[in-house]
């Protein structure tokens, strides 16, 4: 996999309008990252992780979330906005066991939050939301999922556990130069450079993201 070239390749793809669905990743994390330590459940809120994970298909087809507006984010923001702040500090280039069971602390209780009980079809979604907030996991969607399989010969992920984890923090410590000598700045929603950049877990979503495109159109 050639890390460079499918990240230069996600950047690429959206364009210089600032209005492309990628977009919405920048706006959703940079409102989160900044005001993490007095998250309100108020309006603005629930709309930008609404409208981000809108950007990302999480409402297309037979979501839940299309029966729904966004008061259905109540109990999510609420969850967030308890967290203590270690749990804003995790990245994968820090998954310890400790931050690893933090992880799917936050994993769990973003589900319980959200997606009706004996419903299984929540891997996406919650690292979608997991990533847009506060960007410590790769979104385990289809195309990520394609990527993982083929640097894990062959062996995919469909549960969040401390297996998959470790199998994407093992490709992001193989490959830690390359993912370490980039450095992508995150724009706010009226396209002005922030002070936060890119997590390195994003980073890793880029590359497996696109590989599992490609993958897909073979």
């Amino acid at each position: 996999m050639n890390i460079k070239k499918n990240i230069n390749e996600f950047i690429s793809a959206k364009g210089k309008k600032f209005d492309h669905r990628y977009d919405s990743f920048d706006f959703c994390y940079e409102y989160f990252q900044s005001n993490k330590t007095s998250i309100h459940n108020n309006d603005l809120t629930r709309l930008h992780l609404g409208f981000y994970l809108a950007s990302w298909g999480m409402y297309r087809g037979s979501s839940f979330l299309l029966k729904k507006n966004v008061n259905v984010f109540e109990s999510t923001i609420d969850f967030i906005s308890r967290l203590e702040p270690e749990y804003w500090n995790i990245d994968i280039d820090n998954y310890s066991d400790e931050n690893i069971e933090r992880l799917i602390f936050i994993y769990k209780g973003l589900r319980d939050s959200l997606v009706e009980k004996n419903t299984n079809s929540h891997l996406t979604l919650i690292t979608k939301i997991m990533m847009g907030v506060f960007g410590n996991v790769p979104a385990f969607d289809k195309y990520v999922i394609k990527g993982i399989k083929n640097i894990n010969k062959g062996k995919g992920i469909s549960v969040f556990n401390k297996n998959s984890l470790n199998i994407v923090s093992e490709f992001y410590n193989s490959n830690k130069q390359i993912f370490d000598s980039i450095d992508i700045k995150v724009r706010s929603i009226d396209n002005k450079i922030t002070k936060f950049k890119y997590s390195k877990a994003k980073l890793v979503d880029m590359s497996l993201f696109i590989e599992g495109q490609k993958l897909e159109q073979q």
